[in-house]
């Protein structure tokens, strides 16, 4: 009789172990969740906020050119994308980096705009920039 007294407190016990380690487990999860934002290296997970770039491409005229390329170039990566105006002129580049400079010029049949510059530490995320292009004849 000693022995199965004992061996249903040794089971009783051992239950009661493994429920105080999981509550244990639940608290140092909770703690962790609490603190790691706080600390040191909660800067480097947020992402900067994405800006936008649109505009209108005209001649010297100030009429809307169809069908010229704009192509905005990222300082970084040198990585350039291009896009073609439609028939009021207009162009966008959406999604783009906050936190990198970027050069931008339109070109149509041989003729180049001059670059504007887009900065980092320019904190306008809608940028409108209208953009000439001189057509020579």
């Amino acid at each position: 009789m000693f022995k199965s007294t004992h061996l249903h407190r040794r089971r009783r016990g051992r239950g009661h172990m493994e429920r105080k380690l999981s509550d244990t487990a639940k608290r140092a999860a909770l703690l962790a969740l609490l603190v790691l934002p706080a600390g040191p290296f909660a800067g480097q997970y947020t992402r900067a906020p994405l800006r936008t770039i649109t505009g209108t491409v005209t001649d010297a005229g100030r009429e809307p050119i169809r069908g010229a390329v704009v192509q905005i170039e990222a300082a970084d990566t040198l990585a350039i994308q291009s896009y073609e105006t439609n028939e009021t002129g207009t162009y966008h580049f959406r999604n783009l980096r906050s936190d990198c400079d970027y050069t931008l010029w339109a070109s149509f049949r041989g003729n180049r705009s001059k670059t504007y510059g887009v900065g980092k530490f320019d904190h306008t995320l809608d940028r409108e920039i209208p953009i000439t292009v001189v057509l020579e004849k």
